[in-house]
């Protein structure tokens, strides 16, 4: 089953929680790589509440400070 074509035929939407956006920065690489790939195939049928975009944007920094510093180790 491909979750764009279930989400495309039946009309869904998809409601993100800030810590999906924010977990993109906390896990693998290869974990990050699937989640955008899934998130990209379903970008048409995303809903983003404005208060997950705020504390996604308060938050994103420290996160991607955190893997960096992962990286680095």
């Amino acid at each position: 089953m491909k979750i764009r074509d279930k989400i495309e035929n039946q009309n869904y939407i998809v409601i993100f929680d800030t810590n999906v956006l924010l977990n993109i920065y906390r896990y693998s690489p290869e974990f990050t790589d699937f989640a955008m790939r899934c998130i990209r195939s379903v970008e048409t049928s995303i809903v983003l509440p404005a208060t997950v975009w705020l504390e996604y944007k308060k938050h994103y920094r420290t996160e991607f400070t955190k893997m960096e510093d992962r990286v680095k180790k």
